[in-house]
């Protein structure tokens, strides 16, 4: 039998997806016409979100599989859903633009005598706050690149506890945008002259 010249080589498929180290938020879907190879699309970003040193948790969610069977007793049609999603990451940072971002901001200018010193910044609501938005993700060696070009999410304020600093715990659930695309993969192919 001859060998099928379509096969794919173990070496051609090494394409491995590593600790997404680096994260890009944009305020608004990321539009299909604005994938191209000559803007670079990272400099309409709004945020480089800093990570928490484990990265980001990527699940997009198993298939919930519903089997119907014959009387035989044989398979005889499969129904899929979706699974859920859990892809989440540590945000370790207070910042003004992290707070109103993650958080409703209910009062700003707030000032007040701690102690011996004087503090200021803002009031916010911890009601759930749906943040709408689109966003990249690149391992270290920017060799791939995830993108969801829109979601929906939610950021948890969690304060220091022991040795273990603050962070916001961010929740997000992947939407298909306007060419129904939920997630795109993309893999270095070149890096062009500068």
């Amino acid at each position: 039998m001859a060998e099928n010249e379509n096969k794919q080589k173990l070496y051609d498929l090494k394409k491995v997806m590593e600790l997404m180290g680096e994260a890009y938020f944009f305020n608004r879907e990321i539009k299909p016409e604005e994938l191209t190879e000559t803007a670079d699309i990272l400099d309409a970003a709004d945020f480089e979100m800093p990570l928490g040193d484990d990265g980001v948790n990527f699940d997009v969610g198993d298939p919930d599989i519903t089997r119907k069977k014959i009387t035989e007793g044989q398979n005889w049609i499969t129904y899929a859903k979706r699974g859920d999603d859990d892809i989440s990451f540590q945000v370790p940072s207070f910042a003004d633009k992290m707070n109103e971002l993650w958080m409703h901001k209910k009062a700003s200018g707030v000032k007040a005598k701690v102690g011996e010193d004087v503090h200021e910044g803002a009031g916010y609501s911890l009601k759930p706050k749906k943040v709408v938005g689109g966003w990249i993700f690149r391992n270290p060696e920017h060799t791939i690149a995830v993108l969801l070009p829109l979601t929906e999410n939610y950021g948890t304020f969690k304060g220091a506890q022991g040795e273990n600093e603050g962070y916001y715990n961010v929740a997000v659930t992947p939407m298909p945008n306007s060419a129904d695309v939920d997630i795109y993969i993309l893999h270095k192919t070149a890096t062009p002259a500068a």
